[in-house]
């Protein structure tokens, strides 16, 4: 009979470590690098040293939101400093296809939902920084479309529509850069239209206004509150028509020439606002 002490120790799971002992290691690793400020390409090679042969993708991801959650619920311009740091090294994992592509955004996620409203617009400046590379990674996966779309629809839902105008402006635009044209969800599949009549404010015309709808002079600049006049804010919102039944654009000759002649308007007068800025 062999002795106790010849015996071998039992070994658990085979062999391998648990999930909860990968998940533990990888976010000290990522603690260790976020906490450094090191270079997101260096912290993504440290991380890949403490990656495990087995460990998997979902290990990782529970890492980094565990490493965030501390400073979720800490001061604002820490957790900035904290979280955009983590999300440039989870940018940096999901382009080397070390990490879910989902990961970036699923941190956003999760700092977006434990932080109030006026604190979300501030932290939104994080991604707006970030959308060149948030555009790679949102264009190689559809899962974090998803993510994407999920997370913004939830802050358009809890913001006011008339309170917070801009806010939900700036996450309109930052949802048109990073999801292509064809976005099923922003597509109107059913082809349905708002037929119910535009109610337009009617400002005071200005004294010396180009006539309404008329385009400006070729190489002509138009004046500085040309984008502000009464004149213009009519031609503007005037085009509307045509978006709301473009049959009736289309039904005759007069209606789609003054259509046109609105577009022309409009558009020149963006362009040489364009071109002084440009100046400026």
């Amino acid at each position: 009979r062999r002795r106790a002490r010849d015996r071998p120790a039992p070994r658990t799971t085979m062999g391998r470590p648990t999930f909860e002992t990968t998940v533990a290691r990888l976010r000290e690793a990522i603690d260790a690098v976020v906490g450094s400020a090191s270079d997101p390409g260096v912290g993504a090679e440290d991380i890949a040293r403490a990656l495990a042969a087995d460990a998997d993708k979902e290990a990782l991801t529970q890492a980094a939101r565990l490493s965030l959650e501390p400073a979720l619920e800490g001061d604002l311009s820490a957790l900035e400093h904290r979280a955009g740091a983590t999300i440039d090294l989870a940018i940096e994992l999901a382009t080397r296809d070390m990490a879910d592509p989902r990961l970036p955004l699923v941190l956003v996620e999760d700092m977006l939902e434990a932080r109030v409203t006026s604190d979300c617009e501030s932290l939104f400046l994080l991604l707006e920084a970030r959308r060149a590379a948030l555009l790679a990674v949102v264009g190689s996966s559809t899962n974090a479309k998803l993510v994407l779309l999920r997370t913004c629809n939830e802050l358009l839902r809890r913001l006011s529509k008339t309170k917070n105008t801009n806010f939900c402006g700036r996450i309109l635009m930052l949802m048109a850069y990073l999801l292509p044209l064809s976005e099923r969800s922003g597509v109107n599949v059913k082809g349905a239209v708002n037929v119910n009549p535009l109610e337009l404010d009617e400002p005071a015309p200005a004294a010396d206004g180009p006539d309404d709808g008329e385009p400006a002079a070729a190489g002509s600049v138009p004046p500085l509150d040309a984008l502000t006049d009464g004149e213009f804010y009519r031609t503007f919102w005037g085009v509307q028509a045509a978006f709301q039944q473009p049959a009736l654009a289309l039904a005759d000759g007069p209606s789609w020439v003054a259509t046109c002649r609105r577009l022309r308007s409009i558009l020149g007068a963006f362009r040489a606002s364009s071109t002084r800025d440009a100046g400026e």
